[in-house]
């Protein structure tokens, strides 16, 4: 089982979107949102200066791009979930990343 790494000790509920690049044209929608990406370069660190509440990706470790700007801005990510678990996620759905206790959740998918 992939034991995916988290930022953070906040926890955080927030709805859920799973990124496309049609998101790329109206990156207000993205405030206050968790992001799940199925990896990102250094060229999505706009999702940090838009407000994002949370990150979620399918790849990456605790020494990954994004681990570390999630670290930076202080945004609770959960990096590394696995593309099974990651093509599990339903989007526009209420979801909480708790870094207290290592765990992450869908609310209708408890």
């Amino acid at each position: 089982d992939i034991e995916p790494s988290f930022i953070t000790n906040k926890i955080i509920s927030a709805n859920i979107f799973i990124f496309s690049k049609k998101m790329l044209f109206n990156k207000e929608i993205l405030k206050g949102k968790i992001i799940a990406i199925v990896n990102a370069d250094p060229g999505f660190d706009f999702l940090f200066a838009v407000g994002i509440s949370g990150l979620i990706t399918a790849y990456g470790g605790p020494n990954s791009h994004m681990a570390i700007r999630a670290s930076e801005f202080s945004v609770p990510a959960v990096i590394g979930i696995g593309n099974d678990k990651f093509e599990s996620l339903v989007n526009n759905v209420l979801t909480t990343i708790d870094g207290q206790t290592r765990r992450w959740f869908q609310e209708a998918y408890r």
